[in-house]
């Protein structure tokens, strides 16, 4: 454990989670204690990711001092695969490994916890990181909580610069407005969709009633699990893609998070069926009673007229509103669906933020030439 100190009145104390898990787990139960974190900064995916990468990666928890007093913390990842070389830019990973075989479970709502009573400065943690770095990526930053709140400080007066690669909204429907509105879901939506949906219930409901089974015990949630995975390959195989679970490594994961915070009451896996015919599955995280909802496995041998996927997740919204809970999250993505199905978006934020070193403004130089090559037809 380390203690660096800087010009600045920020110190980092560094902590190898992959060695000291337990007090890892406590520092960040205690800032996840007072922030409000998403499931993707809660402990249980934190723990599910870090017990999940191989012991070779470089990960370190580092925790904000100043003034003798904890006020942040964080996880930094380093790309194993740059160690060591000279002529790439050193990149680091905010809350990832930056081993994308690992990162492709695919965080959301990032963010870097802090006491509720301390005002953080970007400019003067970034100094503060302990390590050389050149690109300090940022994944999935929620625009709300810092330091995705922040990163529009970063000006003229800033000695680094944000390189925003994306912004994507994560479509949601909110269910308190909903229940409190005394309306059926389906009013607050277009009249295309309404269309859509009752033309598929009226169409489906011709051999029975949708039922929704809920994954309320353990061996139920891994059976609907394994049926969701099947479906989800096969649609995707379908497609020409490997399809989200064709890794060993995610698959894995998933089983580990299921197992480890099904008794949480984290998970929701969700199986729609109409005469014994499953439609579709869900596969859902629940956390401070909003619905995350992360993949699904559906049933496409029904006619063309008939679209699970959005019954599905029709069914879904309406059972979470029934359920009590205050929001139901597609995540990022621009999928035609989402917005179809969602009343409200949050938007999250990829990108990073780069120093002026040689390495970074080489990378530049060789990015501009590729692309005017690209331009002239000499590159391929």
């Amino acid at each position: 454990m380390n203690v660096i100190k800087n010009r600045n009145e920020y110190s980092i104390r560094v902590v190898n989670p992959l060695e000291k898990i337990n007090e890892v787990q406590n520092i960040w139960m205690k800032f996840q204690k007072s922030n409000d974190v998403s499931y993707f900064c809660s402990w249980g995916w934190i723990e599910a990711w870090i017990t999940n990468v191989p012991k070779s990666s470089k990960i370190s928890l580092f925790i904000m001092e100043k003034n003798g007093l904890e006020v942040g913390c964080f996880f930094v990842g380093i790309s194993c695969s740059l160690l060591g070389n000279i002529f790439k830019p050193k990149k680091v990973y905010l809350n990832a490994s930056g081993d994308r075989i690992y990162d492709d479970i695919c965080i959301e709502y990032n963010m870097i916890l802090a006491i509720k009573s301390e005002t953080l400065e970007l400019n003067k943690i970034l100094e503060a990181i302990p390590i050389k770095w050149d690109e300090f990526h940022i994944s999935g930053a929620d625009l709300t909580m810092f330091p995705g709140s922040c990163i529009g400080s970063l000006g003229l007066s800033s000695p680094y610069k944000l390189v925003e690669e994306n912004r994507l909204k994560s479509p949601y429907v909110d269910l308190i407005k909903v229940r409190s509105s005394g309306k059926l879901y389906i009013e607050f939506l277009s009249r295309n969709t309404r269309h859509q949906i009752r033309n598929s219930l009226r169409l489906i409901e011709k051999t029975g009633k949708i039922e929704v089974e809920v994954g309320n015990t353990y061996e139920k949630a891994v059976s609907i699990f394994k049926q969701l995975v099947n479906l989800h390959q096969k649609s995707w195989k379908n497609k020409g893609h490997l399809g989200a679970f064709s890794s060993k490594i995610i698959l894995g994961f998933h089983e580990n998070l299921i197992k480890n915070r099904f008794e949480n009451g984290e998970i929701q896996l969700l199986r729609f069926h109409v005469s014994g015919k499953t439609i579709g599955c869900l596969y859902n995280f629940v956390y401070n009673k909003i619905v995350y909802f992360y993949q699904s496995g559906i049933n496409y041998e029904f006619e063309k007229k008939i679209r699970p996927g959005i019954l599905c997740h029709y069914e879904a919204v309406n059972f979470n509103i029934l359920s009590g809970n205050i929001r139901y999250d597609f995540l990022a993505g621009n999928s035609q669906y989402k917005t179809m199905l969602s009343t409200d978006y949050n938007d999250l934020f990829y990108g990073s933020i780069v120093t002026n070193s040689i390495k970074v403004r080489l990378k530049s130089r060789l990015q501009r030439l590729k692309g005017n090559l690209k331009k002239m037809k000499f590159w391929r």
